[in-house]
């Protein structure tokens, strides 16, 4: 599924961070990868979501960004939006919470694609 249908049928903010994987080939860049499992909200009708679990999944990675304490796995603010360049740009840990990116967001993927799937 693609980037607008998981923003406009899900609620990304105030989620749990499950995993997230990172496979980064130094010598073909293009077949560098980020998985990133949350337990998001989605939408059940009025007013009304439930629970799920999704795979985010990136591919030709650009630029990973990880400076983490591994202290809690919910998170409350999230910004995943696809910039002029093409690119995906994924901030789990926003700095400032102004919902554009900044140098200094944490927990940062920027790749050339992106993919999504619901987990039974």
């Amino acid at each position: 599924m693609e980037l607008e249908d998981l923003l406009s049928n899900y609620v990304l903010g105030d989620g749990q961070i499950i995993s997230i994987e990172a496979s980064l080939n130094y010598q073909e860049k293009n077949k560098s990868t980020v998985i990133v499992e949350l337990i998001i909200r989605k939408s059940a009708g009025k007013k009304k979501f439930d629970k799920c679990r999704v795979k985010l999944q990136f591919k030709q990675v650009v630029e990973v960004g990880i400076n983490e304490d591994m202290d809690s796995d919910y998170y409350s603010d999230i910004v995943l939006v696809k910039q002029e360049n093409g690119t995906y740009y994924l901030f789990l840990d926003p700095y400032g919470n102004s919902g554009e990116p900044h140098e200094g967001d944490n927990l940062v993927t920027i790749a050339n694609a992106f993919a999504f799937e619901e987990i039974e």
